[in-house]
Order: C-alpha cells, then sequence, then structure tokens
C-alpha cells in the first residue's frame, strides 16, 4: 500500500491507493495483492490500483479517489 486517505479526527481509513509497476506483473505479488484485497473488503476499505507514472493528472486522480 502507498497510501492511505483517512480521516483527520478520527483516523478512519477511507481509501488505499497502490501504485502498480512492473513487479506486479510477477505471480508472487499478483498473489499478495488478492490477499490485500481480500482484507481490505472485509474491512470495508476501498483500494484503487493506479498505474505507476513519472507525473499524474491530478484530475485524473481526483476522480479516482471520488471521496
Amino acid at each position: 500500500m502507498d497510501f492511505v486517505l483517512f480521516d483527520i479526527e478520527t483516523f478512519t481509513p477511507h481509501l488505499v491507493i497502490e501504485l502498480d509497476d512492473s513487479s506486479h506483473d510477477r505471480e508472487e505479488r499478483h498473489e499478495r495483492d488478492l490477499f490485500v484485497d481480500a482484507v481490505l473488503k472485509k474491512a470495508g476499505i476501498r483500494i484503487e490500483y493506479v498505474k505507476n507514472a513519472y507525473s499524474y493528472d491530478a484530475k485524473v486522480l481526483f476522480t479516482i479517489v471520488n471521496l
């Protein structure tokens, strides 16, 4: 998990952002991603995978975050 967005007053997590790079193509990493997805789903926390890039368009990121 690369970023966790949370409520500043309660520290309740709202969204996890995972930056996907080429390491996510490996089988063991894929298994880890499935595990993380399952744990976060059970906890009721949304996860978004974002393709790793040199730079990001803020409008696109705000659309993904959409809290």
